[in-house]
């Protein structure tokens, strides 16, 4: 717990005392949730995490469990396997789900839309030769930095974007709406648009439900306007980590 005591110093030294009781709380929370916050190892054991590793696991633990977030219910939305993270969504696996290997090559770009704390668009950073972040939560983006800088990816960028501000000069070959249409506030037909617009002809979008249980009928029909709007259905599949999400890979073809 290095890495705890020393952002406690720092934190009292540079807040003072109107924060140590929120301080106190968050580390008390920390500690109940010490044993959950690296990923099991295969022989069932936890990984030895590096000084460097861990401390820079504890910030972003102490980020998040200090923070006001939607997701995650006192545990990370995303996992991060090479800092030993762990998340509801562990994302190698869904990267695994999602075809990764196939959709994105060296020379694709990629749009990760409501990239939350960054984790699915390091992972495609690793195959691809450009992606961008897009997230309106400045904590969440905080945490997204700090792992890329940590990792030392460069091909990575997070930007403070809502989707329907962004632009950009070049099109992308895939875009990642995993779980977010129902936070992005915009009608389906026009989202099916913007989403065309962003991509290159031949592009893919990766279109993911919320709780499928309780909205398939409503995804369904959104995937059939998109469908609508000039796309095709390639692939689909289903997560079960979190709950049970469907997701289509949808191809551009006008």
């Amino acid at each position: 717990m290095t890495g705890v005591r020393q952002i406690a110093r720092d934190w009292i030294l540079r807040y003072g005392h109107p924060k140590l009781i929120s301080f106190l709380r968050a580390a008390r929370r920390y500690l109940h949730l010490a044993y959950r916050i690296v990923i099991p190892t295969q022989r069932g054991g936890w990984p030895r995490i590096p000084a460097a590793d861990h401390r820079v696991a504890a910030a972003i633990w102490f980020k998040f469990l200090t923070t006001d977030q939607y997701f995650g219910r006192l545990q990370f939305y995303q996992s991060f396997e090479p800092l030993g993270l762990a998340g509801q969504r562990p994302t190698e696996e869904r990267a695994r789900l999602y075809g990764f290997d196939t959709l994105i090559g060296p020379a694709s770009r990629v749009l990760d839309v409501g990239s939350n704390m960054g984790c699915i668009s390091l992972e495609a950073a690793r195959r691809a030769r450009e992606v961008i972040g897009i997230e309106i939560n400045e904590d969440l983006l905080w945490i997204a930095e700090k792992l890329r800088k940590h990792v030392g990816v460069a091909n990575v960028r997070f930007l403070r974007m809502s989707f329907d501000r962004f632009e950009d000069v070049e099109r992308f070959d895939l875009i990642l709406a995993s779980a977010v249409r129902r936070w992005i506030g915009m009608p389906i037909d026009a989202f099916a648009v913007r989403i065309k617009s962003l991509l290159k002809p031949g592009g893919v979008l990766l279109f993911e439900s919320n709780n499928y249980r309780d909205l398939a009928e409503e995804f369904e029909a959104e995937v059939q306007a998109i469908v609508g709007a000039g796309f095709e259905a390639v692939n689909s599949g289903t997560t079960h980590f979190d709950a049970l999400r469907k997701f289509y890979a949808l191809r551009r073809i006008t």
